[in-house]
């Protein structure tokens, strides 16, 4: 994961900058993993209030030749971005950001999502009940043969490969 960081306003631009559609095709068809990871970004990472996201067309009607991001994404692979740093106040909207309350408020509301998203690197389990989720239990004689049957989806919330984990359920009788 890649940031291209900049300071100027409160965005969030992702590839594809060349793409003159407002739909930003070439990341929807090309790359369609990568489209939802960016989704899933912008959705589950706490964005400063006001936040406006997509590629350069989709956010500020503009389009570019490329930037970094596309080049990261396109060329290599690298999930990366471009976020302006700023938040829903004027104040931001500029390259250097003089008021000091302002810069701060900038600072910390823009952590939050920055940490949230660099911790989406590692994979992150993520476990739900199924609708409709029931418990079945079967006694056996005795003490032997007691089964529970929970269904779960198990969901892997970060880029981390799941494959090479291992799961331990402790379940607390008490």
């Amino acid at each position: 994961m890649a940031f291209n960081f900049h300071a100027y306003g409160n965005l969030l631009i992702y590839p594809f900058n060349f793409d003159p559609s407002s739909s930003n095709n070439e990341l929807w068809t090309k790359y369609p993993m990568q489209a939802l990871l960016y989704e899933e970004l912008a959705t589950e990472t706490s964005l400063p209030e006001g936040n406006i996201r997509g590629n350069a067309m989709q956010a500020i009607q503009y389009q570019a030749n490329g930037e970094a991001s596309d080049w990261l994404l396109g060329k290599y692979g690298i999930l990366a971005m471009s976020p302006e740093l700023g938040v829903r106040d004027g104040n931001s909207d500029v390259f250097f950001i003089s008021d000091k309350n302002v810069l701060k408020r900038v600072i910390k509301d823009n952590s939050v999502w920055i940490l949230n998203a660099i911790s989406k690197i590692i994979s992150r389990l993520q476990i739900s009940s199924q609708e409709g989720s029931f418990y079945q239990v079967s006694l056996g004689d005795g003490n032997k043969n007691t089964n529970i049957e929970v269904p779960f989806t198990l969901y892997n919330k970060g880029m981390g490969d799941l494959t090479t984990r291992e799961l331990h359920i402790e379940i607390d009788s008490s």
